[in-house]
């Protein structure tokens, strides 16, 4: 299975999955049976938002949508959208009808025009424009599972039948987990991403703390040296 995830957070809704779906496939069956998944992240504020993916197994493409905790959609007959919760998009199926597109939902209510609602963290310190911060955050703290050598203790398999080999960063495996001082984790994470060269000290540390990470703080150098005779 192809995981599509470059520009997930440029796409808004299953048609444009879809469209993406396409633009990767030689041939884009006309029978072609789509399932919709959703993946909970659980944060620390108690929030818990839904990573989501179309999913075409003929082609064994899936295509990844922005994190979301609501879509939005039109019922059948409806001209105005509603709100709805993003996991009720688990387990639903994307049907193509002439040139309409309708997503049935496990408890069969078809929809149309689904499109999540995008959420995020609040935006991160040192002036970087991120517009998804979640994707930042998910970039420090996975660099900081490879520094500690915790990628089995901090990633779970999400789904073998649809996306063998597929893991997640599992945000509550990350409680207790021991970390070197801050000034390690600054050298790993420049040495390792250019992209986060330039973050600051500041925006790592926060980053850490607001996932329940603590710092270890450095040792005061007067402590360690003996005192006049």
């Amino acid at each position: 299975m192809v995981l599509i995830d470059e520009d997930r957070k440029s796409r808004r809704t299953i048609a444009d999955a879809i469209e993406a779906i396409r633009l990767v496939s030689s041939g884009f069956p006309a029978t072609a049976r789509l399932t919709i998944r959703t993946y909970p992240l659980r944060l620390p504020s108690g929030d818990v938002p839904f990573l989501t993916h179309v999913v075409c197994a003929e082609l064994a493409v899936a295509v990844s949508l922005p994190t979301s905790k609501k879509f939005r959609a039109k019922g059948t007959g409806s001209l105005e959208f509603e709100e709805f919760e993003t996991c009720l998009l688990d387990g639903a199926s994307a049907e193509i009808i002439g040139e309409r597109l309708e997503v049935v939902l496990s408890d069969g209510r078809r929809l149309r025009g689904v499109q999540v609602i995008p959420c995020s963290l609040p935006p991160c310190g040192d002036g970087q424009r991120q517009t998804d911060a979640l994707r930042l955050h998910e970039e420090v703290i996975g660099l900081v599972v490879e520094m500690c050598g915790a990628q089995d203790r901090c990633y779970r398999f999400v789904d073998n039948d649809l996306l063998p080999g597929f893991r997640l960063l599992d945000f509550n495996a990350l409680q207790d987990l021991p970390l070197p001082p801050l000034s390690e984790i600054m050298n790993y994470i420049q040495l390792n991403n250019a992209r986060l060269h330039s973050i600051s000290r500041q925006t790592v540390a926060n980053i850490l703390r607001d996932w329940g990470l603590r710092i270890p703080r450095p040792q005061s150098a007067g402590r360690n040296s003996a005192g006049p005779s």
